[in-house]
């Protein structure tokens, strides 16, 4: 299965293909909200015909039946072997350490070796300023982040753990929001 058609499938095989999540699409009847403006397709899409919003969030309950919000379905990566990785559980693996100011997850596909084709998972970190005033040269700091980052995957299951580290000595980019553009990130690589 390939990234892209995560999104084309239902709720149901979703849950399905991940188990151990919980899909809260249907947190609140949305009386408020009608309709995207000219969009029927988009409204059908993230309101149920009974009027109920769909998130696209994806969650956790643990057993004294708290919730916790793990990921987005949109940005789930299937890997080759159909494993699923959420980046936002990564990058808060990444982000403890006192070296990464901030990080980002996405996939993106092996072009050449025996793996050409399939899905890694690459991590693309801002290092604090301090990090970056102690290394001046880019070798030197791209080979301490990619050792604070394998020593950081060991938390990680094997098939989470990035393979592909790239930093920057520039700010991530941001949305309107002030969050980090996963989109634009991927998009500069």
């Amino acid at each position: 299965m390939e990234f892209n058609e995560v999104e084309n499938l239902s709720e149901e095989q979703i849950l399905e293909l991940y188990s151990d999540v919980v899909d809260i699409t249907r947190v609140a009847q949305w009386r408020e909200y009608l309709y995207y403006y000219n969009k029927p397709e988009l409204t059908k899409e993230v309101i149920t015909p009974d009027g109920w919003l769909k998130t696209g969030d994806i969650a956790k309950i643990d057993s004294q039946g708290y919730v916790y919000i793990t990921g987005r379905i949109k940005n789930m990566i299937v890997l080759s072997g159909g494993k699923k990785v959420f980046p936002e559980e990564v990058e808060a693996v990444m982000i403890k350490s006192p070296m990464i100011e901030e990080a980002v997850v996405y996939s993106d596909i092996i072009k050449t070796g025996s793996k050409q084709g399939s899905e890694e998972i690459v991590v693309k970190i801002y290092p604090k300023k301090d990090i970056l005033d102690k290394y001046n040269d880019d070798t030197e700091l791209e080979k301490a982040i990619r050792a604070e980052v394998k020593k950081l995957s060991l938390e990680l299951s094997s098939y989470k753990r990035p393979t592909n580290v790239k930093v920057t000595r520039q700010p991530l980019p941001r949305t309107g929001i002030s969050k980090v553009s996963r989109k634009l990130v991927k998009e500069k690589v």
